[in-house]
């Protein structure tokens, strides 16, 4: 008989509840132990003197999809730095100047702040309110101009310190990244780099990006080794990063999905200004 009402019960939990056969007006359970000693099977715990079925917790570098929780604006003014870099030598480059402007401001016409100059190790830097959502509009004499997209956590969370960084490169060395592989840049069109994290804060491998905003001439890439690759089909795990030669100059929307499992991970949107290159991080979201 007992050996039947076990079987009964890990049935029922199976099926989701069968609170007509554990709840009883007494107690069932003091521990988890005496969950165990009824005949149920692993995965059950003794919560609120009931045994119940605990849900098993994901694991894995997606394992906060769908339960994503971004903290909400309180008013406190953040400490913001981005560090300009070369595209090629990946040296910081002194002298770049940048402002901040508002993500729907597309020609930043009421710059969010006055234009700052890169040190010597090219960091800029700015305080910044954590409700704040833009671009940095960077730029260099002799390098192609660029936007830069913090994450929205980032500035949230106040993290501060010597964190993100955008690469600038001159128009011949985008030419030849382009020439590479099979396209050249048009001038009336933009360029957008990817970068994409898992819920770990680490760059994610196995990632496409996809958007419906594609010209004739528009060349996908992604990184492999932190080399732009037109035959590649997904993001690797050195930096996590893809993008687009020669898109419309317009706000453009991209998904980020898993392949494996087509989960969505993010859909993110960005300013293409012709002969400008966008950058963004791309974290997972609510």
């Amino acid at each position: 008989m007992a050996a039947r009402v076990s079987g009964l019960a890990a049935a029922c939990l199976l099926a989701g509840g069968c609170q007509w056969l554990l709840d009883l007006d007494e107690a069932q359970c003091r521990t988890d132990g005496e969950c165990v000693e009824r005949g149920l099977e692993a995965g059950v715990r003794c919560i609120d003197e009931r045994c119940r079925p605990v849900e098993a917790v994901p694991t894995g570098p997606w394992a906060c999809l769908g339960r994503v929780e971004i903290p909400r604006p309180t008013g406190a003014m953040v400490p913001f730095e981005l560090q300009v870099r070369d595209i090629a030598s990946n040296l910081g480059l002194a002298g770049a100047t940048a402002r901040l402007c508002g993500r729907n401001d597309s020609t930043c016409s009421a710059p969010f702040s006055t234009p700052q100059t890169a040190d010597g190790e090219g960091y800029l830097s700015w305080t910044v309110p954590d409700s704040f959502d833009g671009y940095a509009e960077v730029s260099l004499a002799g390098y192609a101009n660029s936007l830069y997209y913090p994450q929205v956590s980032y500035i949230r969370r106040g993290a501060g310190g010597r964190g993100p960084y955008v690469s600038l490169g001159t128009p011949a060395t985008l030419e030849g990244l382009a020439v590479a592989n099979g396209a050249s840049r048009d001038p009336a069109a933009g360029d957008v780099l990817l970068y994409v994290v898992d819920c770990d804060g680490r760059p994610a491998a196995g990632v496409r990006f996809e958007t419906e905003s594609v010209l004739p001439n528009t060349l996908p890439f992604y990184l492999v080794n932190r080399v732009p690759l037109g035959t590649a089909t997904s993001t690797d795990a050195v930096v996590g990063g893809g993008g687009y030669v020669n898109l419309p100059a317009r706000f453009v929307s991209f998904r980020a999905y898993v392949v494996e499992t087509g989960q969505t991970i993010t859909n993110v949107s960005v300013l293409v200004r012709p002969g400008h290159v966008s950058f963004a991080v791309a974290e997972p979201s609510p």
